[in-house]
């Protein structure tokens, strides 16, 4: 027997009713730590208030009743502030004041498990690949190897290489998880600047064309996936402002490869997008003649009304591009 579906103004209703009850028992909560805190009673721990209090009171303890030789006793107490906030992020990974709160614990530890810390954030990450709290909280400054505490050379040692490795695992798994693509950003740059003074010219250009690859493969794969068009934008960016290679002949190949890609995926709103900003771009590093600007602003032009009907959502915005100086044609 098939469930009679439910009203939609009763579960709208329930969803509201529930919605308010969560508010109510945040405002008691509230008002509840806001009393504690005038009466300097300080024995709850939760809102972001709370956890920047628990951090003060914290601090103050520790200098006052713990002697900085002390680190057995330290180390017991921060341990203790590590699991509260693994209990409080199995109940909602995605919060900040909790990330906030558990990097200052582990920075101050004297004996922080940065191994166990991984792989706790490897755990939560095959649990949800697009979490960017946890992306964010990636501590890989932790295991640099001029930053190693000597308490603890035990430390793993994690590499931007592998970073990289890291990330295009994940992407292959989910091509269009933003954060995963997000985070390549900081760790390409990172790996580019590291490398740059004892690479070649031509070991950097290698470094950066097979980036260009791997986001090509992608495109290729699925041309609808928003972050990996975000990444192609953003390496275009970087290759022109970083210097590592030169740029004139990168930014012609790419024209290329996304004229190409539009030939098969004609009706693509993002390829389209691409190639109206790497068409001006190559223009305008060219100078080209007049002439042969007013023939890439016209096809640019075109590709512009194109969008203008594919995506109706941002229709006000290709049609300002459209009428914007920069693609106007000038009197002949």
């Amino acid at each position: 027997v098939l469930a009679k579906p439910k009203d939609p103004e009763s579960v709208a209703k329930a969803k509201r009713e529930k919605e308010l009850k969560a508010v109510e028992e945040y405002q008691a909560l509230l008002s509840d730590f806001n009393q504690r805190r005038r009466d300097k009673d300080f024995s709850t721990d939760s809102l972001n208030t709370c956890w920047n209090s628990r951090r003060l009171i914290i601090t103050k303890y520790l200098a006052r009743c713990v002697p900085c030789r002390d680190l057995p006793t330290r180390q017991t107490l921060y341990k203790q502030e590590v699991h509260l906030t693994t209990a409080a992020l199995a109940q909602n990974p995605k919060v900040y004041c909790v990330w906030d709160y558990r990097k200052w614990v582990l920075e101050n530890m004297p004996f922080p498990d940065w191994g166990k810390e991984l792989g706790q954030i490897e755990m939560l990450l095959n649990a949800d690949a697009r979490n960017f709290h946890v992306w964010d909280y990636r501590p890989i400054h932790a295991f640099d190897k001029d930053s190693r505490p000597l308490a603890a050379p035990e430390l793993p040692r994690v590499t931007t290489e592998g970073e990289m490795e890291f990330t295009r695992a994940k992407i292959s798994k989910d091509l269009g998880n933003y954060s995963a693509w997000h985070y390549r950003t900081k760790m390409f740059a990172k790996l580019v600047n590291e490398s740059q003074w004892s690479l070649t010219s031509s070991e950097r250009a290698k470094v950066v064309d097979t980036e260009f690859e791997l986001v090509l493969k992608v495109l290729w794969t699925d041309p609808s996936i928003q972050s990996a068009w975000f990444y192609h934008r953003w390496l275009l960016g970087f290759a022109e402002e970083a210097g590592a290679v030169s740029f004139l002949p990168v930014l012609k190949r790419e024209v290329k490869n996304v004229e190409e890609l539009y030939e098969f995926e004609p009706d693509t709103r993002w390829c389209m997008d691409a190639l109206v900003r790497c068409r001006l771009k190559l223009a305008d590093l060219q100078g080209l003649n007049t002439q042969e600007t007013e023939g890439v602003k016209k096809e640019c032009g075109e590709l512009l009304t194109r969008l203008q009907e594919i995506d109706k959502d941002r229709k006000g915005r290709y049609a300002d591009l459209a009428k914007s100086s920069l693609l106007s044609a000038s009197a002949s």
